[in-house]
């Protein structure tokens, strides 16, 4: 089935002139985390893994979008999360 527009005003993809996806872009960039330019986002997905691996450790990805849910709002929330990761440092 073909939808050029020949269905008629019942057929829902006759009716849409275009379809817009939303897919977020990835911008090459020299990437401090694992210290080397990476030009895509399986490239860059890729050097985390490595870095992991050779560490010992796991990374994961951190969209700049999402900086601001990780960002304390307060000093007291600040001064929590660091009492909270010297405990856990201890802990290991």
């Amino acid at each position: 089935m073909s939808h050029d527009g020949t269905h008629g005003d019942q057929c829902f993809g006759c009716r849409i002139k275009s379809v817009s996806l939303v897919i977020p872009a990835f911008r090459p960039h020299f990437n401090h985390s694992v210290g080397k330019y990476v030009s895509t986002s399986r490239d860059f997905d890729e050097a985390l893994r490595r870095g992991a691996e050779e560490q010992n450790s796991s990374y994961s990805r951190i969209d700049p979008g999402d900086y601001a849910s990780l960002t304390p709002s307060t000093d007291t929330e600040i001064i929590e999360t660091q009492a909270r990761n010297l405990h856990d440092r201890r802990v290991q």
